[in-house]
């Protein structure tokens, strides 16, 4: 059950999503006014999605997995996972054709595109094969060449998604 209690008179449009989803245009919604009761809205059965990271022929431990409906998400939040065998299953997805990125401290992204996943069904993709990826270095500086402190570094380059740089001094 859900109420929406305090708000101004009138039309809403009300969307559903579960949890783990995240926020796609395409979502579930029904439009209810105000003072309406008995308001529905139906998400359809759940999806699943499961793989294995390798590099070199060995497991990757710790990794990140974005699915997204937009192909190259710019400033996603892919969810960390750390397993020993580099595998990763990622459960109550909407059903749909997304890309799923993986992405990584040793590694080159990833981008799978037109992942379909069908509700209530598992979709594995099997082993995922990456490649070590090159390092960035420099420093944050004010006009007079003294670092800055607390400063945020975001690498973002066609087709990908962006990195938040850790900056110590």
């Amino acid at each position: 059950h859900f109420a929406f209690g305090g708000i101004e008179p009138g039309e809403y449009e009300l969307t559903a999503m579960r949890e783990s989803e995240p926020l796609l245009e395409d979502a579930p919604s029904v439009q209810a006014r105000t003072g309406q009761q008995h308001v529905a809205l139906v998400l359809p059965d759940a999806a699943s999605l499961t793989g294995r990271v390798m590099m070199n022929g060995a497991p990757v431990p710790f990794f990140g997995v974005e699915v997204s409906a937009e192909r190259t998400p710019r400033f996603a939040q892919p969810a960390p996972v750390r397993s020993e065998d580099g595998r990763f299953d990622r459960e109550n997805l909407r059903p749909g054709t997304f890309t799923v990125q993986i992405v990584g401290p040793s590694f080159a992204p990833v981008e799978i595109p037109h992942v379909a996943l069908r509700p209530g069904e598992p979709t594995d993709l099997g082993d995922i094969a990456v490649a070590a990826g090159r390092t960035l270095r420099g420093r944050v500086v004010d006009p007079s060449g003294a670092p800055v402190a607390n400063a945020a570094v975001v690498a973002a380059a066609a087709g990908t998604i962006a990195w938040n740089a850790e900056v110590d001094l």
